[in-house]
């Protein structure tokens, strides 16, 4: 059950047709079932300005989920490891990637720009 106030939240953006897909069916549904709210006043529709910031930061957010997991994929990559042992006892372990150092260190810089792309990102977003 959707609460009154999430969908009186969302109206101003559905009438002002930046609501995604999937809101606008939401908030469609909820006011047929609901006509007692179809004429609450809209708020005045934004802007070109506001729409293309929205749009913006939808995009930003977006990058950022993919900077996110390229990132981790990397890391985890770059951190892999092999553990040799024997009798039951750890004798070595050691990192894979150093088997190849140029491979490791394009692959260290690649994870460190993913991760960095990710902090600017955030911090653009005030995240």
């Amino acid at each position: 059950m959707i609460d009154d106030d999430v969908i009186l939240d969302l109206l101003p953006l559905y009438r002002s047709g930046a609501a995604s897909p999937a809101t606008e069916q939401l908030v469609r549904g909820w006011l047929a079932a609901h006509p007692e709210f179809d004429d609450t006043p809209a708020a005045a529709p934004p802007g070109d300005a506001e729409v293309r910031a929205f749009a913006q930061a939808r995009l930003l957010a977006r990058w950022r989920r993919r900077l996110y997991g390229l990132a981790i994929g990397l890391s985890v990559l770059l951190l892999t490891t092999n553990i040799t042992s024997e009798q039951g006892r750890v004798r070595s372990i050691r990192l894979v990637g150093l088997d190849h150092p140029v491979g490791f260190v394009v692959l260290a810089l690649c994870a460190a720009g993913a991760w960095y792309g990710y902090w600017r990102i955030s911090k653009r977003l005030g995240a």
